[in-house]
């Protein structure tokens, strides 16, 4: 199910206005698939594929022993480039 732009909330596919705000949505976001594209809740902008390193132990795990250990995984997410917005990918 797409979100609406403007309060975030889930709206059923091809709604033309959200059923929490009254919100008027685009017609690119009434005919999204969230599982081919995805769509920032907050402005409505595409959102971007990124990855970033991170340790289950802190600091302490971005050593050649933390990586090595399984310690150091890749986790990645949705940004929005405009409003900063992150999703994760599950």
């Amino acid at each position: 199910m797409p979100f609406c732009p403007s309060c975030g909330k889930e709206i059923p596919l091809e709604s033309k206005y959200c059923y929490w705000c009254g919100f008027q949505i685009p017609p690119d976001i009434q005919k999204a698939k969230t599982d081919s594209i995805d769509i920032c809740p907050k402005c409505g902008a595409r959102m971007d594929r990124r990855s970033k390193l991170e340790s289950d132990w802190g600091p302490w795990g971005f050593n050649p022993l933390g990586y090595a250990l399984g310690l150091v995984k890749v986790r990645e997410y949705y940004q929005c480039p405009k409003c900063k917005y992150q999703r994760n990918i599950q």
